[in-house]
């Protein structure tokens, strides 16, 4: 890689030295092993797409492996590696595929359970998903050498707030169905009984959302539609009317995110207001 003319070069040989540098950050590319000492190195490449690792869910990541089963393969393309290259190497090899992720990366998209490159081959969600382009400082590295660092930071702003912006669209839309379901359940004793997994799974993952938003003005909103999701998750009639309301204001998050033409996601004014007023003992923790 440094006769390729990488400039700086950052060696881990266990589990915890990678966490710790992709938590660093200021990585170009991530080359990983599989089977990394004291882990599993697809597990980090999930959580750094999921933005639980590090400040850049967009780093290229490749993936080795010494095991040819299409099992591991799958593994990690569905964690959102760029790439899996297969034991033993070559460093022509490796290069290869780093300049190909520069030249040509293939754009992102956010669907449930899933953020990175769209994949060829996948689900009809994939394919049908909003896609958009990741920042890719390896093309611009190679470009010029000396890229301007005010452009890269430009690009990787815009494109984390439609990672966000995707992401948050994806846990209204799950939870607004799933809240749909817990409704149309039979009616036990006179009051819904509501009790659904699903929407309390759906609330953690509009947390986990709310705390990489870039921007303010929704996490009032957002932490107000997840902790109303947890209360419409439980059981009796408040259940069915915080699941009644997690559907209209999840369809107004969702519709306002689809028809933004912008990165910067405007909310209607009411929203907070509309669940302050009907729940004014919601609790956001």
């Amino acid at each position: 890689m440094r006769r390729d003319g990488a400039q700086n070069v950052i060696w881990r040989r266990t589990y915890q030295g990678v966490e710790e540098a992709l938590e660093e950050g200021g990585i170009d590319i991530a080359l990983l092993d599989a089977s990394l000492p004291g882990g599993n190195a697809i597990d980090l490449a999930r959580r750094v797409r999921f933005g639980e690792l590090g400040g850049d869910p967009f780093v290229p990541i490749i993936i080795t492996t010494w095991r040819a089963e299409q099992s591991v393969i799958d593994a990690a393309l569905n964690a959102g590696a760029d790439d899996v290259l297969l034991k033993p190497l070559s460093s022509l090899t490796i290069a290869k595929r780093i300049h190909r992720i520069g030249d040509q990366r293939k754009p992102f998209v956010a669907i449930t359970g899933y953020v990175g490159p769209i994949r060829a081959g996948a689900a009809a969600t994939d394919q049908n998903a909003e896609t958009f382009h990741p920042p890719n400082t390896l093309m611009l590295l190679r470009a010029s050498g000396t890229p301007d660092l005010t452009n890269i930071e430009a690009n990787f702003e815009n494109a984390q707030r439609r990672l966000a912006a995707l992401r948050l669209e994806v846990c209204a839309q799950d939870i607004s169905r799933a809240a749909h379901e817990a409704l149309n359940r039979p009616v036990l004793d006179g009051a819904p009984e509501i009790s659904s997994k699903a929407l309390l799974t759906g609330a953690d993952a509009l947390r986990s959302v709310t705390n990489s938003l870039p921007y303010d003005d929704l996490r009032d909103a957002v932490s107000r539609l997840a902790a109303l999701a947890t209360l419409a998750g439980g059981t009796g009639e408040q259940a069915a009317r915080a699941a009644k309301l997690s559907i209209e204001i999840a369809d107004a998050i969702s519709l306002t995110i689809q028809h933004s033409q912008s990165n910067m996601i405007q909310l209607p004014d009411d929203i907070v207001q509309r669940i302050d007023a009907r729940f004014p003992d919601l609790q956001l923790a």
